[in-house]
This record gives C-alpha cells, structure tokens and sequence, in this order.
C-alpha cells in the first residue's frame, strides 16, 4: 500500500497556485528549495487537469508493421542470381555466392 501524501504537500501546492514562487513558499513553509522542486515535478503541479488529449487512445489508433517503402510491390519479385564464378576465381562457389550477390 503506497505511503500517505504529505500534507504540507498540499499547502504547497495552494501556494503555488496562489502565485508564489518556489523559494518563498520553502522559506514559509520552512522545509528545503528542492523539495520543493521535486513535489512539483512529482505531483505535476503544472500539468492541466484531464483534457482531451491526456485521454487514452483509441485501441488500435497507431498500426504497427514493418516499413511500408521498403517492400518490394507486388508482382515485383526480387531474385539474387549470382555472377559467373570467373570474377572471383579463387573462392569457391558457396563463398563467391555471399560476396558477389
């Protein structure tokens, strides 16, 4: 079960949203700058409350795939050949396949 909120986070934050700035609201509160800082990173103090964006997406909103322009389109085959085993004279066959296709 998680820890309890503070409650000198929520005094915090109604400072924060009264217009105070991070420092004055640690010197009156009379706890450390950076924890300060970090509950209003932790907390998303400036974060909007939910909007339409902040909303999941729809379950199948982004298609997942390999890259569409790199496919070979249809009726299109793609066929290695190798080159005559002459180019390469002192390999043999199975090895001129890989280094010359």
């Amino acid at each position: 079960m998680p820890k309890a909120r503070n409650s000198r986070v929520d005094e915090a934050l109604a400072l924060y949203r009264q217009g105070l700035k991070l420092i004055e609201i640690s010197r009156k509160l009379d706890i450390p700058e950076g924890t300060v800082r970090r509950w209003k990173c932790t907390y998303k103090w400036d974060a909007p409350e939910e909007t339409e964006r902040s909303q999941p997406k729809k379950p199948n909103a982004r298609k997942r795939g390999g890259q569409l322009a790199t496919r070979t389109p249809p009726g299109h085959p793609v066929t290695r050949t190798p080159r005559s085993s002459a180019s390469c004279p002192s390999i043999s066959q199975r090895r001129h396949w890989n280094c010359c296709t």
